[in-house]
């Protein structure tokens, strides 16, 4: 039998055939003591990862698509708004060795508009790999890492590693771990009670 781990506004949704990772409309405020203000550190509008592993009789193919808004901090621009679109496609394959794996790779293709930006934007490409790990009923763990470089508008690169840990506590509480480091950036530790009603 099935189940779904699903749990807005950040999901991670098992079928038997796939995983969705899922954000729609989510936002993160961060405080920033120095200044004792919170801001608006990213909106996402909708972020999905769709994994689709491939077995023998099925080859359908994994994608993602993201459009969100982000606080970024470059040079002389601390709290620079970026207006962020990413897609791409891709492959995921699932094995059973502790419960249940998908492992993933996109190719991708990501724009920015942002006055932090030299010429205001940068577009490029790159790829994104990870898995998915279901370790328990109740305890589903993700670890990615992704590398793109841009070569229209500025030209630069980015790369980062996430880290992920989802426990359900019950039908409607969860608590999740998150750890994000970027490389020429400041790094994330994130502990977060979600709620569901």
């Amino acid at each position: 039998m099935k189940r779904s781990i699903c749990a807005p506004p950040t999901m991670i949704c098992w079928t038997p055939k796939s995983a969705i990772l899922l954000e729609f409309l989510a936002a993160k405020l961060r405080h920033y003591e120095k200044h004792n203000q919170f801001r608006l550190e990213r909106l996402a509008v909708v972020d999905i990862i769709s994994l689709s592993p491939m077995d023998s009789l099925f080859k359908r193919p994994s994608w993602k698509v993201g459009l969100t808004w982000e606080t970024v901090r470059r040079g002389g621009c601390r709290y620079c708004g970026n207006l962020n679109f990413n897609v791409g496609p891709g492959i995921a394959v699932e094995t059973r060795w502790l419960r249940r794996e998908v492992y993933f790779a996109f190719a991708e293709l990501d724009a920015n508009y942002s006055h932090a930006f030299e010429e205001n934007h940068r577009v490029g490409g790159g790829g994104t790999v990870g898995v998915v790990v279901d370790l328990t009923e109740r305890w589903t763990s993700l670890l990615s890492a992704t590398y793109l470089r841009y070569a229209l508008g500025e030209h630069s690169d980015n790369t980062k590693y996430t880290f992920q840990q989802r426990y359900t506590l019950s039908k409607d509480w969860a608590i999740r771990l998150e750890l994000n480091h970027f490389e020429r950036r400041d790094n994330e530790v994130m502990v977060t009670m979600q709620a569901y009603f």
